[in-house]
C-alpha cells in the first residue's frame, strides 16, 4: 500500500509519499496502483487530428506520413493513451523526440530493461540510494520513464510517447514504507545535474498528499519557501520545465507540491501539474482535479476507469511489463509531448513559450471545457505541432503578411526557375508566434496566371471561332493538369494560321492589351519594311508598357527586331502581392527571324531567335529582392499543305540571379532571422515543346508535348469543328 505523507516541517530528511507505488497489490489510499495481471487494453481511437498544413521542421525523405501506419504497431495499440493524445499524427509530422533528453527525479532507472535498448542513458545518478539498485527501488522510476520514452521495436510490449528521446535519472531513496527521502539541497543539486546533462524537461511523479488550499496559501507558500528554498531557487533559474503529478487523492485540488506556479507566480510557464484520465477520457479513479491550479494544469491519460480493467502499460524493473494507473503515469505523457515539441521547434521557442503553446493547444472541447477538473484541457500532441490560425509571413523590414494575401504568378518566367523558387523553405508564424517551416509555394494561394495545375483554365476556355463567317462551332481542349500560357496560346495559334511560338518576352501579355492602344507606321524603302509598335496594358496588379521596332525585308526572308518592356509590380508578366510584391522591371531584347518564303515549292520553313536582358529593383518590403538575368528563346516551324510541325524552346535564362530575403529561424525574444541568398536563374537544361497541327476547311486539331531533359513532361491536345 502507498501511505499518505502529511506536509510536515522541520524534518530533515523530509518524508514524502510517491505519487505511485510499485510492487503488488492494488494501490491503496492516495497512491497509484500496479494493476497486477490486469487485462490487455483494447485499441482506442483518438480524436481526428488536425490537418498538418505545415510542420515545425520537415520530416526526413521517405518518412512515413500516414498516422494510421504509426498506430498500426503493437506497442502503440498497447497504450490507450497514445491514441488519446493523437501521438500518431505527431509521429507522421516527423516528431519522435530524437535528440531530446528528458530528466526524471524518481526512484531510479533499470537501464538494462529492453524498453531502453539502444538509448543513450545520459545520466543515471544513484548516489542517493541507500540499499542499492534493487528491482523494488527501481520499479517506479523505470515505469515512469518508459511511458515517456520507451523505445519502439518489435520486442517491446509498449513504447513511449517520445520513443526516440533519451533518459537522464536522478534517483531518490525509497523507504520500506514507500516514502521518498528528500533533502532540499541534494534535490536541488540533482536537478542541477539533470540540467547540466541537457534536460530541459524534468518529470516529477511524486509529491505530498496535502492538497492546495486557498485559505492556507500563505502558510503553504511559507513552508515550501523555507523547507525547499534551494529547489525553489533552482526552478527560478528557468533552465527547465518541471512536470508534476497532480496527486492521487481523488480530491478537487492538486497537491501542494504540484502547485508551484500558483504559490509562486514568477514560476508561471516553468511548472505544469498533470491530472490523470482513464480510457473513457474522464478523470480516473484516484486522480485529483486541477482546481485552483487550472491555469497551469493539463489532463493526460495515465489513470484508469473504475471497473474497466483498462490500463496503460509500463516497464517493470524485473524485465517484464505491467499495467499501471495513477497520476505518476499521466505526468510522463506530458513530458513526452514536450520532448516531441522540442525536437520539432528546437531553440526557436523559450521554455515558457513551450509551456504556453502546450497549454493553449490542449483540447478544450466537450467535457474538457471544465477547467476546474481538466485545467487547460487534454494534452494534444498533434495540435501542439500544428499551426494555430491565423498564420503570418514575417517580412524582412518588419511587419507581417497574411498568406491569403500573398501570391506569385509565374507569368512567362521559366517553369523550372519558378519551381525552384516555390520550393524554397521559409518559416511562417502561427497565431501563437511559433515558427513552422514550409515551402514558399505551399501556404500561398497561387495566382490564376501561375503555371501550377489549373485544369479549368485549359479546359473549356472560350475562344473566337476559326471561321468568322460561320454561325456556330465547338472546340475541346484537354491538358494533363498543367496550363502553360505558351502551350495554350501555341495550340490555338497554329490552328488559326498564326506562328506557333509565342514571343518569349511578350507572350504573357493579353491580346486586349495590344489592342487597347497600338500604332503602326509602315514605310517602304529599298525593299525593307519598318514597323514601330507601342502599347500599354494591365494584367492583374501589373501595369506594363512596351515600345518596339521591327525591320523586315520585303521578300520576308529576314526579320530583325528590338524592343523594350517596362513593368510596375511585374516581372515578365508575373505578378506578386502580400509578402511577395514585385518591383519595377525593365527588359530589353533583340531578335532575328529567317523564313523560306516562296523559295520552297511544297512548304515553308521558319526560325526565330530572341535574346534579352531583364532586371528588376525589389519592392520595399518583399521576400523577393533584385532580379538580373539574360534570357533567350527560339522556335522553328515547318508547314506542308494543311500540316504544321513546330519545335519551340520557351524563355530560359542563360545566366543571372534573383536575390531572396527569406525568413529562416525564430529567435526567442529577438525576432526572426532572414537569409539573404541568390537563386540561380539558369538550371543547365531547357524544355522543348514539340507540336503538330492540321487545319482543314471544317476540322482542325493540334497535339503538343513538352520534354525536359529528354523526358516527357506534359502533353495536350485540341480539336475544333465548325459547321
Amino acid at each position: 500500500l502507498c501511505l499518505r505523507a502529511l506536509l510536515l516541517g522541520g524534518l530533515v530528511p523530509l518524508m514524502v509519499a510517491l505519487a505511485a507505488c510499485g510492487g503488488g497489490g492494488g494501490g491503496g489510499g492516495g497512491g497509484d496502483g500496479d494493476a497486477g495481471g490486469g487485462t490487455k487494453p483494447p485499441n482506442v481511437t483518438g480524436r481526428t487530428p488536425p490537418a498538418l498544413i505545415a510542420t515545425p521542421k520537415p520530416p526526413a525523405p521517405g518518412w512515413q506520413s500516414d498516422p494510421a501506419q504509426w498506430a498500426d504497431h503493437r506497442g502503440y495499440q498497447q497504450q490507450f493513451g497514445l491514441a488519446m493524445i493523437n501521438a500518431g499524427a505527431a509521429y507522421a509530422a516527423g516528431a519522435t523526440g530524437k535528440g531530446v533528453t528528458i530528466g526524471f527525479v524518481d526512484t531510479g532507472l533499470a537501464e538494462n530493461h529492453a524498453a531502453f535498448d539502444g538509448k543513450l542513458i545520459v545520466m543515471n545518478d544513484r548516489s542517493g540510494l541507500r540499499d542499492g539498485a534493487t528491482p523494488r527501488q527501481l520499479s517506479h522510476g523505470s515505469a515512469v520513464a518508459s511511458i515517456a520514452l520507451a523505445g519502439r521495436h518489435d520486442r517491446a510490449q509498449m513504447h513511449g510517447v517520445a520513443f526516440n528521446a533519451n533518459p537522464a535519472m536522478y534517483s531518490l531513496h525509497l523507504s520500506p514504507q514507500g516514502f521518498l527521502q528528500i533533502d532540499d539541497a541534494a534535490l536541488a543539486a540533482g536537478i542541477g545535474k539533470l540540467e547540466a546533462a541537457g534536460a530541459k524537461i524534468i518529470n516529477h511523479s511524486w509529491g505530498y498528499d496535502t492538497t492546495l488550499d486557498a485559505s492556507l496559501a500563505d502558510t503553504q507558500r511559507a513552508f515550501l519557501s523555507n523547507e525547499y528554498g534551494s529547489l525553489l531557487a533552482r526552478q527560478r533559474q528557468g533552465k527547465a520545465i518541471h512536470v508534476w503529478s497532480a496527486g492521487n487523492n481523488a480530491a478537487t485540488q492538486v497537491t501542494v507540491s504540484s502547485a508551484w506556479p500558483v504559490l509562486f507566480p514568477d514560476l508561471g510557464g516553468l511548472g505544469i501539474a498533470v491530472a490523470g484520465l482513464g480510457h473513457n477520457g474522464d478523470l480516473g479513479i484516484v486522480s485529483n482535479a486541477c482546481g485552483a491550479a487550472a491555469a497551469h494544469c493539463l489532463a493526460a491519460p495515465g489513470d484508469t476507469t473504475l471497473g474497466s480493467g483498462v490500463y496503460n502499460w509500463a516497464a517493470d524493473a524485473g524485465g517484464a511489463y505491467r499495467p499501471v494507473y495513477g497520476t505518476s503515469y499521466a505526468a510522463p505523457f506530458v513530458s513526452g509531448v514536450l520532448a516531441l515539441m522540442m525536437e520539432a521547434f528546437g531553440d526557436q521557442l523559450s521554455l515558457k513559450e513551450y509551456t504556453g503553446r502546450l497549454l493553449a493547444t490542449a483540447d478544450k472541447s466537450g467535457i474538457y471545457a471544465n477547467s476546474e477538473k481538466f485545467g487547460q484541457g487534454l494534452v494534444d500532441a498533434a495540435a501542439a505541432l500544428t499551426p494555430v490560425s491565423p498564420a503570418s509571413i514575417p517580412l524582412p523590414k518588419g511587419g507581417l503578411a497574411r498568406p491569403a494575401d500573398s501570391y506569385l504568378g509565374s507569368g512567362t518566367l521559366p517553369r523550372d526557375m519558378y519551381d525552384r523558387l516555390m520550393k524554397e523553405k521559409i518559416i511562417i508564424l502561427d497565431a501563437l508566434g511559433s515558427p513552422f517551416q514550409t515551402p514558399l509555394g505551399r501556404p500561398l494561394p497561387v495566382s490564376p496566371a501561375s503555371y501550377l495545375p489549373q485544369v479549368t483554365s485549359a479546359v473549356g476556355k472560350p475562344r473566337p471561332p476559326i471561321y468568322r463567317d460561320r454561325r456556330f462551332g465547338w472546340d475541346m481542349a484537354v491538358w494533363d493538369a498543367v496550363s502553360l500560357s505558351s502551350l495554350n496560346e501555341a495550340g490555338l495559334a497554329f490552328l488559326m494560321g498564326k506562328q506557333m511560338a509565342a514571343h518569349p518576352f511578350l507572350s504573357g501579355m493579353t491580346r486586349q492589351g495590344l489592342a487597347l492602344s497600338g500604332g503602326v507606321m509602315k514605310r517602304k524603302g529599298r525593299g525593307i519594311d519598318y514597323r514601330v509598335t507601342s502599347f500599354a496594358g494591365h494584367k492583374a496588379d501589373t501595369a506594363y508598357q512596351f515600345a518596339g521596332i521591327v525591320g523586315q525585308r520585303a521578300q520576308g526572308a529576314v526579320t530583325m527586331e528590338i524592343g523594350s518592356l517596362n513593368e510596375d509590380n511585374g516581372l515578365l508578366t508575373a505578378t506578386g502581392s502580400g509578402g511577395l510584391p514585385l518591383g519595377r522591371a525593365q527588359t530589353f531584347f533583340v531578335g532575328m527571324g529567317l523564313n523560306s518564303g516562296d523559295s520552297l515549292a511544297d512548304g515553308e520553313l521558319s526560325m526565330t531567335v530572341q535574346l534579352g536582358h531583364t532586371q528588376m529593383r525589389a519592392a520595399k518590403n518583399s521576400l523577393l529582392g533584385d532580379f538580373r538575368g539574360i534570357g533567350s528563346g527560339l522556335s522553328a516551324s515547318a508547314k506542308f499543305g494543311k500540316m504544321t510541325f513546330n519545335l519551340t524552346s520557351p524563355l530560359a535564362f542563360e545566366t543571372g540571379q534573383w536575390r531572396l530575403h527569406l525568413p529562416k529561424k525564430r529567435v526567442p525574444g529577438q525576432g526572426v532571422l532572414f537569409s539573404a541568398r541568390d537563386l540561380p536563374l539558369s538550371s543547365g537544361s531547357r524544355p522543348l515543346q514539340l507540336g503538330m497541327a492540321y487545319r482543314g476547311a471544317r476540322l482542325g486539331w493540334a497535339v503538343q508535348a513538352e520534354t525536359v531533359d529528354g523526358k516527357m513532361a506534359h502533353i495536350g491536345a485540341k480539336l475544333r469543328r465548325v459547321f
